[in-house]
This record gives C-alpha cells, structure tokens and sequence, in this order.
C-alpha cells in the first residue's frame, strides 16, 4: 500500500470521528487529497494529480 493511500486511511478515520454526519465520498476524496498534499508537500495540481492513487484512462483525465 501507497504512503498516500496510508495517510488518506488515517485521516479519513480522523474526519470519521470529527465529522460523523458528513457522506462516505466526500471523506474519502478529502482525505485522499489532504494524502497527496502532505506527500507531495505542494499546492500545485499536476504534482498532486500524479500521486494521487486513482485509476484514470489518461494523464489528462487524471488531471481535471
């Protein structure tokens, strides 16, 4: 498993306990995005859409 992947596990139980009423999704992406920021220590979306642990059929798609 991808260190992103192990942050986002930690920081969605994290906003699991914080924040009970909010939808599986929206903690899921959050904490995959707040993953792949600690990771790649970076605001800027192409490095963070090239760490990020999705399936995509291409770069470009990953990227939006």
């Amino acid at each position: 498993m991808g260190t992103v992947r192990q942050l986002a596990i930690t920081i969605e139980e994290g906003l699991r306990a914080a924040l009970p009423t909010l939808r599986k999704t929206v903690v899921t992406k959050w904490a995959l995005a707040v993953g792949a920021l600690l990771e790649a220590q970076t605001p800027n979306t192409v490095d963070l859409a090239n760490v990020l642990p999705l399936e995509t059929e291409r770069q470009g798609m990953r990227e939006q």
